[in-house]
């Protein structure tokens, strides 16, 4: 997924994957999956066949701010406090994909940057159908087979699961 740089790297493998946490999801039927970045406004859509998998389409919208410290005792990749969250939580259904889009940064918005209203409907194609906005923040989400409804934890003050009609 992430393009590995030949050897000698700046910087090993395990921070470049730790800067790129992010949502693997499949659908229903198994033969279709998607890897959505939190950091950074990247996501990708594979296709499971016979002869393997096969990337069908890639979004990067930017990358994440880090700065990569290696002492003897640890490894880390400290992402910069003005990266804007991305794709907090992914859904994927046999018809579409669900993005949950925060766009705020941690220095402005602290742990909230990690709670989004803004859902993104795409095709398996990566064509953007819709764009749904909640009345309340969400950390979590899924969507009803058939694509016609919405559950979600919502930030209310305190979390609570609400219901939302797509169609």
């Amino acid at each position: 997924l992430i393009r590995r740089p030949p050897r000698p790297t700046l910087f090993p493998y395990t921070t470049l994957f730790r800067s790129y946490q992010g949502t693997l999801c499949s659908n229903r039927s198994l033969d279709k999956f998607l890897y959505a970045v939190c950091s950074a406004p990247i996501f990708m859509l594979f296709s499971v066949n016979k002869d393997g998998i096969e990337k069908t389409y890639e979004l990067i919208g930017g990358y994440p701010n880090y700065v990569t410290e290696e002492t003897g005792e640890y490894r880390s990749a400290p992402m910069s406090a003005d990266n804007k969250m991305s794709f907090t939580m992914a859904y994927a259904t046999d018809n579409y994909i669900y993005l949950l889009y925060s766009g705020k940064n941690f220095r402005d918005a602290g742990m909230d940057a990690f709670k989004a209203n803004v859902i993104y409907q795409l095709s398996w194609n990566g064509k953007p159908i819709n764009k749904f906005e909640t009345d309340y923040p969400l950390t979590n989400f899924c969507v009803s087979d058939n694509d016609d409804v919405l559950y979600a934890l919502a930030d209310k003050g305190e979390v609570e699961l609400v219901l939302y009609t797509l169609k």
